[in-house]
């Protein structure tokens, strides 16, 4: 599954814009973070 999709669907289901997760999930891996660093702050 691709990040985006996955990414679409967490959003969804948390009630989050997935524009905005996913613009600090790539600032994030910029930054260095690991995808999973990132989820975990979102959970």
């Amino acid at each position: 599954m691709s990040k985006d999709i996955w990414f679409g669907i967490h959003a969804s289901q948390e009630g989050c814009d997935f524009e905005d997760v996913k613009h600090v999930c790539l600032e994030a891996e910029k930054q260095g973070y690991d995808l999973f660093t990132i989820m975990d702050h979102f959970m």
